[in-house]
């Protein structure tokens, strides 16, 4: 019988090279972590390969192992750190994964390193390796399109997961939202009461939510009103057809509105009123009344 049919008879085979190098390497490091031999932030991973005798490779293998199964937290920028360390943890409870646009709210992105300054931030997360996601306590998800998929992994995996500003689709994960509803129902009384009569909904395609508002809001204050849904770039001709006020959807539609109406030189708010749902980073207000 040759080596291969004793392999193959059941003879164990021993593990070498790389693979048997950074196995050893990690139970050493979780040796010294119990022993609080290593504790806090680690020392950098040089000095740590220098002190293990082993080279860089094989240290970032078994870090990366120890991160995967919750015992380290590694920080890009920041260094290693023990799970549970005082320099590590937080009193937002550890680390915030934080999903956001390149357009995302300065304000807010800042307000959210406040709460958490271990947070980190990113804007693509089909670049993730699943590993990376265990150190985090949360993940808070500011993006536009984030896939399903991912939101998905985070949930198997037991990790939290807020959505700021969009409501669940699949999975159902807690969320914090402006309650647009009611935004549009005071602006459309104060506009109802001012003397408007003919509005403009302005929101995304195949939606008709504000324009439903607008509609059932006024019912209670007036019969002689209408109310028609129609995209930024159609306000114009709303204006023709006789609106003399729009409800926009966010800031970023109802200053898309505002240049519309500036280069057909109709003035705000002498012939159109325009108001939006949402925040801006200066005012982080949830309602806007430019009229």
């Amino acid at each position: 019988m040759n080596s291969d049919d004793a392999r193959s008879a059941g003879q164990p085979r021993r593990e070498t090279g790389m693979s048997y190098k950074f196995q050893r390497l990690r139970e050493r490091i979780r040796q010294s972590l119990a022993s609080g031999e290593l504790s806090g932030k680690l020392p950098g991973e040089r000095e740590l390969a220098r002190r293990f005798h082993v080279n860089a490779k094989t240290l970032s293998k078994a870090l990366t192992d120890l991160a995967a199964e919750g015992v380290l937290h590694r920080s890009v920028g920041r260094g290693t750190f023990v799970k549970g360390s005082e320099d590590q943890e937080n009193s937002a409870g550890g680390p915030w994964l934080i999903l956001a646009d390149n357009d995302a709210d300065p304000t807010l992105m800042q307000n959210l390193r406040d709460i958490n300054p271990h947070a980190e931030v990113c804007a693509n997360v089909r670049a993730i390796r699943p590993s990376y996601l265990n150190q985090f306590a949360a993940v808070i998800d500011l993006a536009i399109a984030t896939p399903e998929t991912f939101i998905r992994d985070l949930l198997v995996r037991g990790i939290p997961v807020v959505a700021v500003g969009q409501e669940a689709k699949t999975y159902s994960v807690n969320s914090v939202m402006l309650d647009a509803n009611l935004g549009v129902m005071q602006l459309t009384r104060q506009l109802v009461l001012g003397g408007h009569r003919t509005f403009a909904a302005i929101e995304g395609r195949t939606r008709i939510a504000i324009a439903e508002t607008i509609r059932q809001t006024a019912s209670r204050y007036c019969s002689d009103f209408s109310a028609d849904a129609c995209f930024p770039a159609d306000v114009v001709t709303a204006v023709e057809y006789g609106a003399t006020a729009c409800i926009c959807d966010s800031v970023s539609s109802a200053n898309q509105t505002v240049q519309y109406l500036t280069q057909a030189g109709i003035a705000i708010p002498e012939r159109m009123s325009v108001c939006a749902i949402g925040s801006t980073p200066v005012t982080s207000t949830s309602l806007i009344l430019a009229t």
